[in-house]
């Protein structure tokens, strides 16, 4: 295994750990305009939204070593990305190469049911990691 990977998986695992992030939610009294958002630490969870509401999932990652989350499976009638992955990186006042960052991606919860969101950290050669997240989307009226 890679060094790389060894210290991405050593890293998701200390901020599982620390309950760094969460599931937080915020909404409004209008139904389908709340946020969601999750992380590392909601993985293998289910998640429930209204239709319209926005599900924002933010993983660590480090765009420096080539590796990038991407989606592999979400159900399009439930549950769309609504514009490309944000990348953003780590504080880093000493300037170190290889420092590493958040990326954010948004969903649009549309219709009820229910749907599995997997990503998966692609290596530079566009392969499938060991590492992969997954959280099962409930959507209401």
């Amino acid at each position: 295994m890679p060094v790389m990977r060894k210290l991405l998986i050593v890293l998701i695992v200390a901020l599982t750990s620390a309950g760094c992030g969460g599931n937080s939610s915020t909404s409004s009294d209008k139904p389908g305009t709340g946020l969601v958002r999750v992380t590392e630490a909601n993985a293998g969870q289910s998640v429930k939204l209204d239709a319209g509401d926005t599900l924002e999932v933010t993983l660590t990652s480090n765009v420096t070593t080539g590796y990038h989350w991407e989606v592999i499976a979400v159900a399009s009638g439930i549950l769309q990305q609504a514009g490309p992955p944000v990348y953003v990186s780590d504080p880093n006042p000493e300037q170190r190469m290889g420092s590493g960052g958040k990326t954010t991606f948004d969903f649009k919860a549309l219709t009820p049911g229910e749907a599995d969101l997997k990503l998966n950290y692609m290596s530079p050669a566009n392969e499938q990691s060991e590492t992969a997240y997954s959280i099962t989307v409930k959507v209401g009226q």
